[in-house]
Order: C-alpha cells, then structure tokens, then sequence
C-alpha cells in the first residue's frame, strides 16, 4: 500500500483520502501514512477531505490534551496522536487557498485550548499563511486567551524581521490585534520591542 502511494502520486493519495473521509468513526491507523504521501505530493482537492477528518482524530475527538513522550531516556516529542493531529492542522494550512487559511481557526476551536495552542504554534514555518492564520486566530474572541497569545507569538516570529515582506505582514497584523482590548497590551509591547511607532 505504500509502495503504491509513493508510485500513484496525488491521483491515489486523494481517492484514499476521499474514501477515508467517506466513513464514519475513528480514523484509520493508515491514515498518518496517507497524510505524508500528501505531504510529498500536496494537491489543493485534498484541503476540504482534511477539514472534514480533522474533528474524528483521536487527539480531537477524545478533547485530548497534548502528550509529550520520552524517547531514548533523554529526548521528548509530542505523541503520535498529537503528531497526527499537527501533520494534519498544517497540511490544511497548506493546501486551502490563501484567503480561505482563517478557516482554520475553525479547527482550532475544535480543540482543547491545550491543544490548539500545540496547534497555532507549529504555524510558525508557514510563512505567509503562518502570518495570516496568526492574525486570524490572535483576533478571535471565541478562542481562549491562552491560544490568541500564542497566535501572537506566531506574528511576532515573523515581525522580528519588519523590512521584509512578511515582517511587514506580521506588523500589519499586529496593528489590527492592537486594536482588541483583550491583547492591546500585548501587541503594543511587541510593536514596541521591533521598533514600530505607535500609530
């Protein structure tokens, strides 16, 4: 089955993905495989089959808190149904059309705060879609604080570099959050710290 994956390409992986999303219940142990075969060969149809998924994994549907496992007596890493959790957050991020990427704070809300929090903060290596679900999420008020902060610290990543284009972004972004009375403080003393004047 991985064999034939790897060798169909995205036409296999999004028929298996269609017929995972097709059933009911717990998802499939094949499924992380099926997720990194995407991860080789994205294709944007897979985004809504994702969305879809996303409430029945273990991590989600069982409202789990993160788990940090020890491997090899010294080194911690998230568990595997956290893991899972976050291969797919982020292939969604990935895949959905720019403008639609604050769908994703829908997602978020499907999680334990804990958990979402593990979630937004892997946003960080998504470059402009980590900027603009950043804001998305830091703006929601549906979110709890604890989530909206650390989609702050996702933005302030990016605006540690102000001149480039997502530096700009970032500060845009952090502009608005300033104006959210809930995280006011917070987003004025990261535009302070970057050297953006108060506007």
């Amino acid at each position: 089955q991985q064999a034939l994956l790897a060798l169909g390409g995205a036409p296999d992986v999004l028929a298996q993905l269609t017929e995972i999303a097709g059933r009911t219940g717990p998802l499939p142990a094949e499924l992380e495989m099926v997720l990194a075969a995407l991860e080789r060969d994205p294709h944007p149809a897979a985004a809504p089959l994702l969305a879809r998924m996303f409430p029945r994994l273990d991590a989600i549907a069982e409202h789990r808190n993160p788990v940090r496992e020890v491997i090899g007596g010294t080194t911690t890493a998230w568990d595997v149904r956290t893991n899972q959790a976050v291969m797919l957050f982020k292939l969604y991020v990935r895949l959905v059309p720019i403008a639609q990427v604050s769908a994703a704070v829908a997602l978020l809300r499907a999680a334990t705060p804990l958990m979402a929090w593990v979630l937004i903060s892997s946003a960080g290596d998504l470059e402009e879609r980590g900027v603009a679900l950043g804001g998305a999420a830091a703006l929601d008020p549906a979110l709890p604080l604890e989530v909206r902060r650390a989609a702050l610290a996702v933005l302030t990543r990016f605006a540690l570099a102000p001149s480039t284009p997502l530096g700009l972004a970032a500060v845009e972004r952090l502009q608005r959050v300033r104006a959210d009375p809930a995280l006011a403080e917070d987003a004025q003393r990261v535009l302070s710290d970057i050297g953006v004047a108060k506007s």
